[in-house]
């Protein structure tokens, strides 16, 4: 079984925003014996929904999914300056805390990695500064699946890489969005998923 729901976090210009969940085996969610993982989705801008699958993988663990403020279910405000990795750090701590997680497994997925290490920094920082309350969600563990740590290093690749894939066909004008859709596309199949169709 699983629960969805949403709260609203703020930003510094008073503004309020959705965030979406979804908790897989919600009973279980403050077991003391099998603590909950959480799963933090890659992006940003991609939602939650490609790491439900670990629902199989884990079958006797509570798993809380949600979509990061821009993505998925949660609202998509326009003006960047809401957005930020400090917003969502704090935006994590406040889903936490609304739930009532207190001790979980934290699971980051390519830039959801880079949310994990972002919270258990900004934890430690708290710890060292005594700003933790006894009430602050433990995270007991993590794994960062898939995420850089280098990413001006990964956009200079990504961009050798887009340079050498193979010159639009003889005759064919591109417009920038069939361009853009074809690259994707040719990244794709020459070095993600090589298969002709997305399983």
């Amino acid at each position: 079984t699983a629960n969805e729901g949403s709260i609203q976090v703020p930003r510094s210009d008073g503004s309020t925003h959705k965030l979406s969940y979804r908790i897989v085996r919600p009973a279980s969610l403050s077991s003391r014996q099998a603590a909950p993982i959480v799963a933090l989705h890659g992006g940003p801008s991609l939602p939650s929904q490609y790491l439900y699958p670990l629902e199989n993988v884990i079958p006797y663990r509570s798993i809380l999914f949600y979509d990061q403020l821009g993505c998925g279910k949660s609202d998509e405000p326009n003006d960047i300056s809401l957005y930020s990795i400090e917003d969502s750090v704090a935006d994590l701590k406040a889903l936490l805390k609304k739930l009532g997680v207190r001790r979980f497994h934290l699971y980051g997925q390519s830039y959801g990695g880079i949310l994990a290490f972002e919270y258990m920094k900004s934890s430690v920082t708290c710890d060292e500064n005594n700003e933790n309350d006894e009430n602050d969600a433990k995270c007991l563990s993590a794994v960062l699946s898939s995420a850089p740590t280098d990413v001006p290093k990964i956009e200079k690749e990504f961009e050798r890489l887009t340079k050498e894939l193979a010159p639009p066909p003889v005759g064919v004008v591109e417009t920038e969005t069939t361009d853009d859709a074809r690259l994707a596309e040719l990244f794709r199949v020459n070095h993600q998923c090589r298969l002709p169709e997305m399983p």
